[in-house]
């Protein structure tokens, strides 16, 4: 991308803190938006469906990790729960803001969304070798 498209991209982003053991969002809400973390750690932790109130954090992200972006491509509800696990600022992208972005600038938006994709292809990558690891 262009500095200048770089930057409207950015101009997109709300900088939103959130301080140690904040919740960011909980599993089963519903919310569009879009979420890069600018500086801190972050637990991402379900919960057990049949031992009630029992959790694991499934994963921890850090500077730079995006996340949202499933419930940002499809609308379903949030499929976690994030907690912040020390100081964090997120740079936070609505919905609207960022579907308006990509229709405007059809060349940064297909950009973006490859890039998406090999975000999601990795995860998924990972999520099937923890699957046949734990099956073996």
């Amino acid at each position: 991308m262009a500095d200048r498209e770089v930057e409207a991209f950015s101009d997109i982003f709300q900088i939103v803190h959130f301080q140690r053991g904040d919740i960011i969002f909980r599993e089963g809400e519903t919310s569009n938006d879009l979420y890069v973390i600018d500086k801190g750690i972050i637990d991402v932790v379900i919960y057990s469906k049949v031992h009630l109130g029992e959790s694991e954090r499934i994963a921890k992200l850090k500077d730079g990790d995006i996340f949202g972006e499933f419930s940002m491509l499809d609308g379903a509800e949030r499929s976690a729960t994030l907690i912040a696990e020390e100081d964090t600022d997120l740079m936070v992208a609505a919905y609207i803001d960022f579907h308006r972005f990509l229709e405007n600038r059809e060349h940064v938006g297909f950009l973006v969304m490859r890039n998406l994709a090999r975000t999601l292809t990795v995860r998924l990558r990972k999520m099937n070798h923890e699957v046949q690891s734990a099956l073996l």
